[in-house]
């Protein structure tokens, strides 16, 4: 087989896929309403911890009297968000387990579309894992109007960036990559850092030699490390490329040199999409009254960098008992330098807690009470770190738990 042909064969849908996916929505499909009305679809994209979730609520608060669809994507084999998006009237689908970019998701992502496209809804959300690259969303949508769902107008991609951790995350993922960023980026070419020099591909030589870097056993582990990180937190830069509107977010957490910087940066990785600011999820919302489409030019349709092969890992704990304070932030904080990301619900001594960390940030909000302690981590180092999660656990002599793939 030629690369041409090999290319081909992994960014489109066989045939034979097509017609599985047709069948099945035959098989579940709703009632077709006299006169499809147009349902508008925006994408939400945004590395881990940017905002997403507390974005789309804003915006189901604000269409509160329109009719909505969601769809809700996370790694993990939990929905952790899932259950805070659920409202009276939404129609909602999650899917779980992976990137509705990978091939591995992508028919149950367009069957999800198709169908969610049959409804009588005036606006209809996607949102992304932090993890997913959305650079084939031209060629998904392409295979829904294949399956004769043309209600859908594509609006745009929104991307939302973390303000506070941006450079941190670009210089992760090019010290990884060590070659070019993807997207609009040219060999050679550089995004400012943090200290507004620009560093080639955008990584400061200082933060290497200091050793920011996460430690590996040996060579062999580190190809593999390297390898795997390459291709999971390369998708910053993938998604800003593949958006119409980027929008900054926790604009309230950094002063304006730093906002700067950021917007040249953003400007830099996408020269042609608009950019907005926003805090806590709030933004101008006159912006999605623009045709972000013809405002924008969009990078070309490409293969996702998700696939099975680089799916991050993915593992859950549980626990019944109440779990003192101190022992469990102890716990945390083991544990988060090895995470892309830690979620889920806690009984601790003072009271149920939501528990979302981000690089070094952990945060923990009341919630409501749940049948039990819930966790699902995004593992950096693959495996391993179950192994760091049993050891930390145990070292604070926490309660008994199960940990579950």
């Amino acid at each position: 087989m030629s690369m041409s042909e090999k290319k081909t064969s992994k960014t489109k849908m066989s045939q034979a896929e097509m017609n599985e996916t047709k069948k099945n929505i035959i098989e579940t499909e709703a009632p077709k309403q006299e006169s499809q009305k147009p349902i508008k679809l925006y994408v939400l994209t945004g590395f881990l911890g940017a905002g997403k979730t507390t974005l789309l609520l804003h915006l189901l608060e604000h269409f509160a009297d329109k009719k909505i669809g969601v769809i809700q994507n996370e790694f993990g084999r939990l929905g952790v968000d899932g259950p805070r998006l659920r409202q009276d009237g939404i129609e909602m689908v999650e899917i779980n387990r992976g990137s509705i970019f990978c091939s591995c998701l992508k028919l149950s992502f367009v069957q999800a579309l198709a169908e969610l496209g049959k409804r009588d809804l005036d606006f209809l959300f996607v949102e992304s894992s932090g993890l997913s690259d959305p650079s084939n969303i031209r060629e998904i949508l392409s295979a829904v109007a294949e399956l004769g769902v043309n209600s859908l107008k594509f609006c745009g991609v929104i991307c939302l960036i973390d303000a506070v951790n941006f450079f941190r995350q670009c210089s992760e993922e090019t010290r990884i990559v060590g070659t070019v960023l993807p997207g609009n980026q040219t060999p050679g070419r550089s995004i400012p850092g943090e200290n507004g020099k620009h560093d080639r591909e955008g990584i400061s030589a200082t933060s290497f030699k200091a050793g920011k870097h996460p430690p590996y056993k040996d060579e062999e582990d580190e190809e593999d490390r390297r390898k795997n990180a390459s291709e999971n937190t390369c998708t910053v830069t993938r998604q800003l490329a593949h958006c119409q509107l980027a929008l900054i977010n926790k604009v309230d957490l950094v002063d304006d040199v730093q906002l700067k910087k950021v917007e040249e940066a953003v400007r830099h990785i996408n020269p042609h999409c608009l950019i907005a600011r926003s805090e806590r999820g709030h933004f101008d919302l006159e912006l999605l009254n623009q045709d972000l489409l013809s405002r924008s030019r969009t990078a070309a349709c490409e293969a996702s960098l998700n696939t099975n092969e680089n799916k991050p890992k993915t593992f859950s704990l549980s626990c019944g008992d109440v779990l003192p304070s101190a022992s469990f932030m102890a716990f945390l904080k083991v544990c988060q330098a090895d995470a892309f990301r830690i979620k889920g619900t806690v009984h601790l001594d003072t009271g149920w807690r939501q528990v979302d960390t981000v690089e070094k940030l952990i945060d923990l909000k009341e919630t409501e009470a749940q049948n039990e302690s819930t966790l699902v981590f995004l593992s950096k180092i693959g495996p391993e770190l179950i192994r760091t999660v049993d050891r930390a656990w145990k070292a604070q002599d926490l309660p008994p738990m199960k940990l579950k793939n």
